[in-house]
């Protein structure tokens, strides 16, 4: 009687050990697939579309034109006639930094400054950004009197960056 208790004990010492090593291989793959799902990454925070609009125009024609500047840094020039869509004169594309920071300059500039006076012949400023937009307009071609001067000196940065094409 004794061999075949042995035996007993032996077969359920083993099969205890087998599940012990099954049980803790699987806690280990576990833990590791969990670990791994779970690991700690910053995730890339996009930067909010928008685009930068100044126009100019009005008066008896009607003849608008402007410029698009959009978060990707492309720069668009166009002209549009009265009741016409927008006709493309050119395109050209800088960095999403360089757009990045006239949009910020752009907000510093402007701050709490609003307009909403109109000319014969007017300009347009707008920003869109997401789902919001800011409008400003004034009568001319010039930063009005009473804008802050951080406006004006945009005004002329965003110039430079639109004559020749948009060259820098």
């Amino acid at each position: 009687m004794f061999p075949s208790t042995v035996k007993v004990y032996y077969f359920s010492i083993h099969k205890y050990v087998s599940n012990t090593i099954l049980f803790v291989m699987r806690s280990v793959l576990l833990t590791l697939v969990v670990l791994s799902a779970c690991r700690h990454t910053e995730p890339q925070r996009a930067q909010p579309e928008f685009r930068i609009t100044l126009s100019h125009g009005g008066g008896f024609t009607g003849m608008t034109s402007g410029h698009h500047l959009r978060s990707d840094g492309t720069l668009t020039a166009w002209r549009r006639g009265l009741a016409q869509d927008e006709q493309i004169e050119w395109t050209v594309q800088h960095t999403k930094e360089d757009a990045r920071l006239r949009a910020e300059g752009l907000r510093h500039a402007v701050g709490s400054w609003r307009s909403d006076q109109l000319g014969n012949m007017t300009t347009h400023l707008e920003f869109t950004l997401c789902d919001s937009i800011w409008t400003w307009t004034w009568p001319g071609n010039q930063a009005p009197a009473g804008a802050p001067q951080s406006l004006s000196d945009w005004l002329s940065d965003f110039d430079r960056l639109t004559r020749g094409g948009g060259a820098k």
